[in-house]
This record gives structure tokens, sequence and C-alpha cells, in this order.
């Protein structure tokens, strides 16, 4: 897939993601990406002082088809109007491998003078339906929801998908010492299904939950 030719304004500085690029690809490029390894990324990012965009570590994948290739959420905003992007670093080799449909270029870099790095972005945001399930399907299907299992399962009453979804995911990957592995999101039967499964799986990646969720009706309960 080629990058878009068409001049798109977009809020991310190039010289901001080839910082961050630096952070991704250590030599040799070979790491699993744990949350260990998400969490420490973030704490060095921190000290970049970044000021065009805010990343979502917890967000970081590798793409399993696309050796050296990365993808992470983040958030910038546009004229005051908040944005969220995808972000693809990827080495120059694996260019042409893109998932999405007409990503828009960022820059091409040689972070550290090292492996020549493309990065591009595509929006993310939940109204961005295609692009979130090109990311679960074909990256980490980890985000979909899932059967209902016992145990450890955290019942949370959603009132309105747009605040409280996003809330009930941030939430639960911060309380690191609770038990609750599983959530189980029940939204009113007047909430559009597809806009509150895209809700969702845009939360969790956001959040980065991979411990599993389902999402049910009210009604039924």
């Amino acid at each position: 897939m080629k990058l878009s030719t068409t001049p798109i304004e977009i809020p991310l500085k190039p010289s901001e993601a080839a910082a961050l690029a630096e952070l991704l690809f250590p030599d040799p490029d070979n790491r699993p990406i744990t949350d260990d390894v998400r969490d420490g990324l973030a704490i060095r990012a921190a000290e970049l002082g970044l000021s065009s965009f805010h990343p979502y570590f917890a967000s970081l994948e590798k793409d399993s088809t696309q050796p050296g290739t990365y993808y992470l959420m983040v958030d910038a905003a546009l004229h005051g109007a908040p944005q969220t992007y995808l972000l693809r670093f990827a080495l120059a080799s694996a260019s042409a491998g893109e998932l999405f449909r007409d990503p828009i270029h960022i820059g091409r870099m040689r972070p550290a003078g090292e492996r020549e790095v493309v990065v591009s972005a595509v929006p993310f945001r939940p109204s961005d339906r295609e692009n979130i399930r090109l990311f679960t399907v074909e990256v980490d299907r980890s985000f979909l929801p899932q059967p209902v299992r016992s145990g450890e399962a955290a019942a949370i009453e959603i009132m309105n998908p747009d605040l409280d979804i996003p809330a009930a995911f941030a939430n639960a990957a911060a309380e690191l010492e609770s038990k609750v592995r599983f959530l189980v999101l029940v939204v009113p039967n007047r909430v559009d299904p597809e806009h509150g499964l895209a809700v969702a799986v845009w939360s969790a990646i956001r959040a980065g939950w991979r411990s599993g969720y389902s999402i049910e009706s009210a009604s039924k309960t």
C-alpha cells in the first residue's frame, strides 16, 4: 500500500517521531514486547519532552508478519480538536507491507544514524472502525471481546459508552494489585451495538487491556 501523496495536515512532528523510533529499534531488534518493555519505554519516552502527541505505550505491539514493524496509539490535537492516530514504525525494508489503506506519511529517518525507518499514521478514533478492525484482526486479537469467563470477573454498568467504557478499561489497567482479570461491560440496550463495540475495542487498545472482556446488554441482566 502506497503512502498517501495528498497533502494532509497532521499535528505530529517528524522530529519527535524520530526520537520515538530511536527507542523502538534496539540493535539487534529481537526482543519480545512485554508489559515490562512497554513500561520501560514509557519511562524513557517521558524524558523526551514530546509536545505534539501523547503516546500510549500500553498499546504498543509488534507485527508478527512484518519483522521490524511496531504500532503505537497516540493522542494529538489539530487546531484544538482532539485526534487519535495509530503510528506505524517500520524498517524501510518492510514498508511495502503497509496494512492500512491510505496511511499518512510522517517521515523517513535514520534513528541514531542507523537503519532507515519509515513512520506513518492512520486515524484511530472509535469512528475509524475499519482501521480498528484491521489492527485487532491482523496484529493483536487479544483486544477483541471474548466469551464470558467465570471467576475473576468484574461487571461494570455503562451509562454513557463514550465516557464510561474508556474509564472502565483505564481504571482496571491501573489497578495493578486487583485480582480482576476479566471485565463484563453491561451496556444499555438503547446503545447502538456497533458503536459500543467500537468504543470498547478502542478503549481496550488504549489501556493495553489484554486480559479479556465481554459486552452484555443491560436487558439481559
